[in-house]
Parts: C-alpha cells; structure tokens; sequence
C-alpha cells in the first residue's frame, strides 16, 4: 500500500506542476493578445472597409475584389481577425453573386431556376453581411482612443453598410419583378392601395384594383404579405376589371414571431404581393405586383415604483404606471426568475396599477423584485428588475439623562421609556467600559441610579446606552450622551487647602512679588518692540439662538418613516448623503432645502426667514396624510 502511495504521489506533483505551467502560457496568451489587440490603430481598418463598400456600390467589382484580397492578407490579432474575415469573405462572396447577375441579365433570355437560386444566394449573404460588419464595425470602434475620431469613422462606415444594403434590397426586389414576370406575366395591371408603416398585431387593409385591355370581367387574384421571410399571410378573391376590393388583413403578433424563434424588433418591413390570373378565349392572362410595408413593434412603457425598504412580515405596496394602449400580463419574480420564486401574476390595465404583495421569511438586506410582461400585439415582452431592502424595526427609546451628579449625594439617574413589543434588555456604558446590565425588563418605563468610577475632583464621562428587544425582528437603538460627576467632598477639600495657601502671609507675598517682576518683564518686551508690535482685537463669534429647533424636530419626525433619524455621530449633510442613496426623487428637494436652511440657522448670525422650512414641513405632512 505504501509503495503504491508513493508511486501516486511521483506522478500528481510533475502532473500539478504541468497543469500550472498550462495555466501561467494561457493567462500570457491572453495578456499578449489584448496588448496586440490596443496597440492596433483602427482607423486603417476603417479606411480599408470603406473603399471596399464604395467599390461595391459603384459597381467596381475588380477594384472591390482586390481590396478584399488585400484585407484578407493582413496580420491581425485573433481576436480582431475572426470579425475582420467574416465580414471580407462575406463581401467576396456577395461581389461574385452580383457579377454572376449581371452576366444573367445580360443574356436574351433568363433561366427561371438561376434566377431563383441567385435571389436566394443575395438575400442569404445580405443577411450575413449585416451581421458580420456591425459586429466588426462595434469590435474596431471600441479600440479608438479619441472620442472625436471613434464617432466620425464610425458614422461614415455604417452610412456606407446601409447604402450597400439599400442596393442590395433594390437589386432583390427588381430580380424578384424579373421572376414575377417570366411566370405570371404582365397583361393584367395592378394598383395597390395600403397603409405606409403597421403595427404589430394590428388589422390594416388593402385596397386592390385591376386594369387590362382584355375582354374579361372578373380576375381572380391571390395577395399575399412575408413578415420576416417566415410568416406570412394568404387571402384569395375575386375582382372585377375596373373596381376595387378592400381586403383586411393581420399583422403577426409579438407572441406569434416569438413562437416560430424569431425576434420581432429585428424585422423591418414586409412583403406584399399580389398575383392576378384571368381566362381570355382559353387562354390564360396574368399579372403581379410587389411592394413593401413598414413593420413596428414596440417595447412597452411601464414605470415600476417599489419602495426602496420594507420590514420583515410587512406588505409591499407597488405602484406599476403603464404606457401602453392595451393590457398585458405581468408575472412577478423574487431575485432570480424561476418556478421556485414565483411571486404572482396579474395584467395591467392601462394608467396607474396597485398591487399588494406579501412574502413570508424574507431575509435581512438587499432583495431584487423581476418584472416580466408577456408579448402582445405589438409588444415585445420587457424584463424589469427594481431592488428594495428588508431591514429590521427599530424600538422606540426616549431616554432622559441627568446632565449633572454630586456624589455621594446622588448617583446618576437614567429614566427609559421603550415601546417593545416583547421582553427587552438595557446595557449602559461609560468610556466604552460596562457599568450596568439589565435583563428580560417587561415594563415600558424604566429608571436606573449607576454606580460611577472613582473620581478625584470632577469629570465628563461619555454615556452610550443600548436596548435590546428580544424579537429578532428588531435591532438595538442607541442612545449617547454626555453625564459629569463632581466629588462634592474632594472638591471643597481641594478648595479649602488652596485657599488658605493662597491667604496665608508668606504666600501672599511671595504671589506679590511674582506678579510685579512678571508684569515689569512685559512692559519692557512691549516697549523693546513696541514699532513693530501689532495689536490684534480677536472677537469670539457669538451666535444667536436657532429658530428652528422645534421645526427641525417635527422634521425628523415626518422623514422618520423613509429613513433612520440622524445619529448623533452624522453631521447634516452626512446624514442627507444617507438619505440621497436611500429615499426616492419626490421627497429630496424637500430635505435638502429644508436641511440648508436649517444648517445656515445654526452657523449664522443674521436673521434668518423661515417661512420656506414651514412651508416644506407643511408638504411634507400633506405627503404623509
């Protein structure tokens, strides 16, 4: 057993060591790439696939051909030349596409199945070409560093990418026109009456009428609409020569193109074509005719309003504000969309929508509420995520402290009031050190006398109280302060002894003396440099007393729903950046002004109007009503 041990532990330690040495090539690969990757100047490229598209466009299909013998040459970072070859080889086999066309046309007679099979070779490499350079065109354009030039090349080349795809729908649709009329002929003449651009979804009609010299009365004919080369509608009539018939027709839902994996904000535009066949002395006369309709879908426009927390157990209130022409259906989801966290389903109606949701066991901290709506008619299914966070309730304290205590006296006296739902428990600090602990208290007032430290003469100690209530749903509150004890029996003791040092003969002359060889030292300095001495007058600033101390008060106590008071460690506009991450848009105008008015009372000495901060307080309760 233990040579076999051995023998496993000879292998894994050159297996380990070539497993690093793998990992340490593949992160340098990476590396060398992305450095190889910036240090390529774009704009060449750009300058390359221009003339490219120009040579195209113009015709110039040798030029167009050597260019893109030339791109295809070039030494390009992996990354960057995966794009950059599909594109040029898409564009070689769309410029050998159109020269094999143009030799089909210039032939007297077109074969039917050529002529097929190249509109269907164009359409396929127009679709991989528009593909291929916008994925290309992003790839290089995130590479300049100048923001002037990314935006002037990049605009230029995609005006080029959709001028050659302009030609080449041109060039399918007149190929298509060829075909048409090798196979049903021209005697019959087609107008056709229909709305520019239709929504999704949506019925629209066409109007159809039908000319000919021939001597025949009624027309049988066939329209048809392609959305996006995959669905497409068929409708049969009959028409006689010289009128009109109005035929309805529906354009595929969202849902309907979602069904059948295609994306409805990719299509553009739709085909319509009819086809007219009538019978003349037994013979057989026809016509066509082919155009194209503008297509829209939509993304709805939904505002979601969550609040921003909530308490565990609590019922959240959402605000859901639809901009959309007709209901859709929503389905909620807790942080993630799946079965598991299916919250509810409902359908929003057009305008203001409120729903109450409650979900039991939420965890403390931040959560994520996903909206989805289904596709319907011309909307496009949305995804919409709003965070919101789950924090405990805080229990109500209001502690009266005694500022002053003279011991042994009196002992320090602390009276609590705490509104607990449950058993809750009170610990006091002095200088950060424990003095007093109480346990399971179930009583809403509480009075405690604390035995302080020893003190000589007198001293300020810093007071933090804590209550804990006994429901997890709840967290501590704090409370902080300032308490100072005076040793009445040190302290007269100390004075008494300093007094009669102070009285005593031999001190008092001994002060005497002190205090006329000191001031006699001053004159003379003062007199010494008394040409470049000057006289500085410092006034201490004397501010008044605030205005807006009982305001600022019923202030704290309306913003007390939105968000945790100020602690006494925030300063105001500590505690305003708080409130700016937390609380939504409609009530920060209002705190930060009334928090610069009130901050302006404190600091300054002018008299203050503070009209505008009642006014805020005044909307800040219609809010709450």
């Amino acid at each position: 057993m233990r040579s076999i041990k051995r023998i496993a532990r000879y292998i894994a330690i050159p297996y380990t060591v070539l497993q690093i040495a793998l990992l340490l090539t593949h992160i340098s690969y990476i590396y060398t790439q992305s450095i190889e990757s910036l240090s390529i100047d774009p704009a060449p490229l750009f300058k390359l696939l221009q003339d490219t598209l120009y040579s195209v466009l113009i015709n110039e299909y040798g030029k167009a051909e050597a260019l893109c013998g030339e791109a295809l040459v070039l030494s390009l970072p992996t990354d960057i030349y995966s794009m950059h070859r599909k594109t040029y080889t898409t564009l070689m086999n769309i410029i050998d596409i159109l020269i094999d066309i143009e030799a089909m046309k210039s032939k007297d007679s077109v074969n039917k199945t050529n002529l097929l099979a190249a509109i269907y070779r164009l359409e396929i490499a127009r679709s991989d070409l528009e593909i291929a350079v916008t994925n290309y065109i992003n790839k290089l354009s995130n590479m300049f560093i100048d923001q002037a030039s990314r935006y002037i090349m990049t605009r230029n080349t995609m005006d080029s990418v959709a001028n050659l795809d302009t030609k080449l729908r041109t060039i399918i649709m007149d190929l298509t026109q060829l075909y048409l009329h090798g196979e049903y002929g021209e005697e019959l003449y087609i107008h056709i009456d229909y709305p520019d651009i239709v929504e999704g979804g949506s019925r629209y009609t066409v109007n159809i009428s039908i000319v000919t010299r021939a001597l025949v009365e009624n027309i049988n004919l066939t329209l048809i609409s392609i959305y996006g080369g995959v669905v497409s509608r068929e409708v049969s009539g009959i028409v006689s020569v010289d009128r009109s018939i109005a035929i309805e027709m529906i354009a595929p839902s969202a849902e309907e193109l979602l069904a059948r994996g295609i994306n409805p904000l990719t299509i553009k535009d739709a085909v319509l074509m009819v086809i007219a066949r009538a019978s003349v002395e037994n013979k057989t006369i026809g016509g066509h005719k082919l155009t194209n309709l503008s297509i829209v879908y939509r993304r709805p426009n939904i505002q979601f309003l969550v609040p921003n927390y909530v308490y565990p157990g609590q019922v959240i209130e959402l605000q859901i504000i639809s901009g959309v022409d007709a209901p859709l259906n929503l389905s909620i989801y807790l942080d993630r969309i799946s079965s598991d966290t299916f919250i509810t389903n409902t359908t929003i109606d057009i305008g203001e929508n409120r729903l109450s949701i409650e979900i039991q066991n939420l965890s403390i901290g931040y959560h994520k509420l996903i909206f989805v709506t289904e596709a319907g008619g011309k909307y496009v299914p949305l995804v919409h995520s709003s965070v919101f966070a789950v924090v405990k309730h805080r229990v109500p304290v209001i502690a009266d402290v005694s500022k002053f205590s003279i011991i042994p006296l009196a002992k320090p006296l602390i009276n609590l009031y705490v509104d607990s739902p449950t058993l809750y428990s009170v610990n006091i600090y002095l200088d950060g050190k424990l003095v007093a602990s109480y346990r399971h208290i179930d009583k809403p007032r509480f009075s405690i006398s604390i035995d302080t430290p020893p003190t000589i003469l007198f001293w300020r100690y810093s007071i933090y109280i804590e209550v804990k209530s006994e429901d997890p749903n709840y967290i501590p509150t704090d409370v902080e302060g300032y308490i100072y004890i005076v040793n009445l029996p040190v302290t007269t003791l100390t004075v008494l002894v300093v007094g009669i040092a102070l009285t005593s003969p031999s001190s008092s002359r001994y002060i005497a003396i002190s205090l006329r060889t000191l001031g006699s030292g001053v004159r003379r300095a003062i007199s010494r440099y008394s040409g470049e001495t000057t006289v500085i007058d410092i006034a201490r600033p004397r501010f008044r007393k605030t205005k807006l101390g009982d305001l600022y008060r019923v202030f704290i106590a309306l913003i007390s729903r939105y968000i945790e008071p100020p602690k006494s460690s925030e300063t105001l506009r500590e505690f305003y950046t708080r409130f700016d991450r937390t609380v939504v848009k409609p009530v920060k105008s209002f705190v930060k002004k009334f928090l610069d008015i009130y901050e302006e009372d404190l600091y300054s000495n002018h008299d203050l109007d503070v009209s505008e901060a009642k006014k805020i307080v005044k909307r800040l309760k219609d809010l709450e009503d």
